[in-house]
């Protein structure tokens, strides 16, 4: 009997944490044979400036600024981070320079569409679309010169903003989207080190 390749929880796949030296099975023969998942990573997200990408770093910057232990990113929950005294976290980014040509620096927005709860382990969703987050944290690269000096790994090019969550839902109801000068009114700009009494402060306000 083969060796079971997933663990489960619930019915759940629990997934593990590649280290990045993991190599494709049954590739002999092809010119997957040389390749492996670090080779898949580089590939596949290297624009850490688009947003897509972009998204996935802000939330890996600030699960590691406020202790949030889980060793994998999940995409379907229903919020994006816990902290280690329970805070559920949302993340958001944005950013004013784009990886396209532009005229001008982009406007940054912000997502704060209300949505529905996923509960893998029954496979449904809750019926009513809400803002399951305690805290969003709006990461903001605010770099706005020379693009070639663009670098979302250098944390000075960054600002992080954050609200507790109903307030957004106090102020904006149905709203799914806010603008910088909306978050600016509700939130002074931390650094990265300041994240994690941010959270806190936010929470217990």
């Amino acid at each position: 009997m083969s060796e079971n390749i997933n663990d489960l929880v619930n019915g759940v796949i629990s997934t593990k944490k590649l280290d990045g030296a993991e190599t494709f099975k049954k590739a002999q023969g092809s010119p997957l044979a040389a390749a492996d998942i670090l080779d898949y990573w580089s590939w596949a997200y290297s624009d850490i400036v688009g947003n897509t990408n972009r998204g996935a770093l802000a939330e890996f910057i600030v699960a590691r600024a406020i202790g949030s232990e889980p060793p994998v990113r999940t995409d379907w929950a229903a919020y994006d981070l816990d902290t280690p005294s329970g805070i559920k976290v949302e993340v958001k980014s944005s950013a004013y320079l784009q990886s396209w040509y532009q005229a001008t620096v982009s406007a940054p927005t912000f997502s704060i569409r209300k949505a529905r709860g996923c509960f893998p382990e029954t496979n449904e969703v809750s019926e009513e679309p809400l803002r399951h987050s305690d805290v969003y944290v709006f990461c903001l690269l605010a770099y706005k010169g020379d693009k070639r000096m663009l670098d979302p790994l250098d944390l000075s090019q960054w600002e992080f903003y954050v609200v507790k969550t109903t307030e957004i839902d106090r102020i904006f109801g149905e709203r799914s989207s806010i603008g910088i000068n909306r978050v600016k009114d509700l939130s002074e700009a931390y650094s990265v080190d300041a994240l994690m009494d941010a959270v806190e402060a936010a929470y217990s306000a």
